[in-house]
């Protein structure tokens, strides 16, 4: 037998017993569980494990879901002391505020030392509220759409930054340029026809047009050149020689003044006075010693009528003032579009005045004045037309106004040494009828507090005795069926402004 067997044999035998108290020490590798009738049952609480202890098992986790303090689901199994709960929020949770958990120590140690009892978390009480971390800064905020301030409100499909919006911009530069901060119709894909309309939304439009017409079909004859005497009637017709004495109105300023109160995005009431004052003289002289000047307005019964003169001169004037009260409200309106309808009341007063100077037998003079009042009921349709995402539009105008009025008509003649020839006064009413058309073209401003148009306007007065009618119904002692027509034309220049 070798000896050196019998030699190991107590080292090994005192190293088995040695090393029974280190072992331990050491913690137990977990190994696989049993399964079965035959898998150990601890008998050990959870509440009494040891600190550290790590359960494993092959099983399917059942998933668990914490209910609310309101919740009636199964509470959930208390978990081993020392389990750690960790979360992704950027407030952590403080499992230690709950009033009913154990207060935890301010450090937890890495590895669980033996013979300490480490708290217990009971998971049946409802964890404290915590708080969800802000909204991400770098996300785009939703805007609210924006409105259009003029016509109806229509929601704006694009936005784009405007620098003006800074509350520092907008009181002092954009309150003094009386400025909305509104975009323009080429900044943004709004309906064009709204800007023009923006009058529907602005309480007070207030407004003035320039008038530059010219009356016609009102010129009065007064005398002529002939080369032979004039006989007393009946008598034959001069033989011309030289210029028609004839008074023809030329163009001639006004003006057109109203205040228009927006009821509404779709009505408002118009006050409105026009005025226009027209004057024109003329003067013939012979031109030989062998003509002379006949006059063409004197009574033909007259001693001056079979007499003539070297010069004749003629003065004449027409003036009319025109008061309306509009209600005007939207019939239609399209993207490019919009189309009005006005009704309401018209005053008119006319005035033509005529005067006639002759130096036959001395001096002969023929006066008249023809004076128009009346009251009657307004008609119009009134429509613009945008260009397509631009300012500028297209615009017509159309009224009838049908004016019941009365008509006095006064013609005298006198001379040097009598001074009241013929005076004679003549009376009656009429319907007379006022046909206008205007056409033109418009700007609206960035601003849309200012409207700018230009345009050229038509005007027909229908059944008026004119100067030249009723100086001949008294030379001809026929006053039946007065009443001609006389027409207006000419530029007309508007600006308005809306606040």
């Amino acid at each position: 037998m070798d000896n050196r067997r019998f030699t190991w044999l107590p080292v090994i035998l005192g190293l088995l017993v040695g090393s029974q108290p280190l072992a331990a020490q050491l913690p137990i590798s977990p190994g696989l569980p049993e399964t079965g009738a035959l898998a150990p049952i601890s008998t050990i609480p959870v509440e009494q494990q040891p600190a550290g202890t790590f359960f494993y098992s092959d099983l399917t986790p059942t998933a668990t879901t914490i209910q609310d303090p309101k919740s009636t689901a199964q509470p959930v199994s208390p978990m081993p002391a020392g389990t750690l709960f960790y979360s992704d929020l950027q407030t952590p949770t403080n499992i230690a505020d709950s009033p009913t958990q154990v207060k935890l120590p301010s450090q937890f140690p890495l590895a669980p030392q033996p013979g300490r009892v480490e708290p217990v978390t009971n998971l049946q009480q409802p964890f404290s509220p915590t708080k969800l971390a802000p909204y991400p800064t770098n996300v785009t905020p939703v805007l609210p759409p924006r409105f259009d301030t003029i016509g109806p409100r229509r929601t704006i499909t694009t936005q784009r930054p405007n620098y003006l919006d800074h509350p520092a911009i907008l009181t002092t530069t954009g309150r003094l340029v009386n400025q909305d901060n509104v975009a323009s119709p080429s900044d943004q894909q709004i309906t064009p026809a709204q800007k023009g309309t923006s009058k529907w939304c602005r309480t007070w439009n207030i407004w003035g047009e320039f008038l530059y017409l010219r009356s016609r079909d009102s010129e009065v004859t007064y005398g002529v050149e002939s080369n032979s005497s004039i006989a007393p009637p009946p008598k034959p017709p001069p033989v011309q020689v030289g210029r028609v004495g004839m008074i023809d109105q030329t163009h001639d300023p006004g003006f057109r003044f109203g205040v228009t109160y927006g009821l509404d995005e779709t009505s408002s009431l118009t006050a409105s006075w026009a005025m226009l004052e027209s004057h024109r003289t003329d003067r013939i002289d012979r031109t030989s010693l062998s003509t002379v000047i006949e006059s063409m307005v004197l009574h033909p019964t007259t001693v001056a009528a079979s007499s003539s003169g070297t010069f004749a001169t003629g003065i004449h004037d027409i003036d009319f003032d025109l008061v309306d009260l509009e209600y005007r409200g939207r019939l239609s309106s399209s993207e490019v579009t919009e189309t009005n309808y006005v009704i309401g009341l018209r005053y008119v007063n006319l005035q033509q005045q005529f005067l006639h100077n002759t130096d036959i037998i001395g001096s002969q003079s023929v006066d008249t004045d023809i004076d128009f009042h009346g009251l009657g009921v307004r008609l119009g349709l009134e429509g613009e037309r945008f260009r397509h995402k631009s300012r500028c539009f297209f615009y017509g105008k159309t009224y009838v106004n049908f004016i019941p009025g009365e008509f006095n008509a006064k013609f005298d003649q006198g001379q040097a040494f009598d001074a009241s020839v013929v005076d004679t006064l003549w009376e009656a009413g009429r319907i007379v009828s006022i046909w206008d058309l205007e056409l033109g073209l418009g700007h609206v401003c960035k601003s849309e507090r200012w409207n700018m148009s230009l345009g050229y306007s038509f005007s027909a007065w229908t059944n008026v005795v004119k100067t030249d009618e009723f100086i001949n119904a008294v030379q001809t002692n026929n006053f039946l069926d007065l009443g001609e027509t006389m027409t207006y034309d000419g530029l007309v220049a508007r600006l308005e402004g809306r606040f």
